[in-house]
């Protein structure tokens, strides 16, 4: 499939996906889940973020815990750690940095979660304390 084609196709199901129980629970059910995740690979940022966010509404919320535990099973956290490893300025980051939010809500992911992702997501925070710091002394 084409770029522009994977680009528009997941930016559109992360907007069916954002409160329908329903597409949420059919997008597992035809195999969306591992495709998702392999969108996760793409060197377009827009189709990276497109699928964090499609991922992000797939796991919000307690009724949707077969699908944290298919994103787990497909090694997700360990590949949405690397989307997070992109840095704290890129939508990307931001994005898979709300999904693993989202997955921590069942108490099984937070092992993984703080195995695969505490080491990035705390690299953010970082870098993010070290910006505000550099923008503070800017403006003494």
């Amino acid at each position: 499939m084409d770029k522009e084609k994977q680009k528009n196709a997941s930016g559109y199901l992360q907007h069916l996906t954002y409160s329908d129980q329903s597409v949420k629970d059919e997008t597992r059910e035809l195999g969306g889940i591992p495709k998702l995740l392999l969108l996760l690979r793409s060197d377009n940022p827009l189709i990276v973020k497109n699928a964090c966010g499609c991922l992000k509404n797939l796991c919000y919320g307690k009724d949707n815990d077969t699908n944290k535990m298919e994103i787990l099973s497909e090694n997700g956290v360990g590949m949405l750690a690397a989307v997070v490893s992109t840095g704290a300025n890129d939508d990307r980051a931001k994005e898979a940095t709300g999904v693993l939010w989202n997955l921590s809500s069942n108490d099984k992911l937070k092992k993984p979660i703080l195995e695969y992702a505490a080491q990035p997501l705390a690299h953010i925070e970082k870098g993010r304390d070290q910006r505000e710091g550099d923008r503070r002394n800017k403006e003494e």
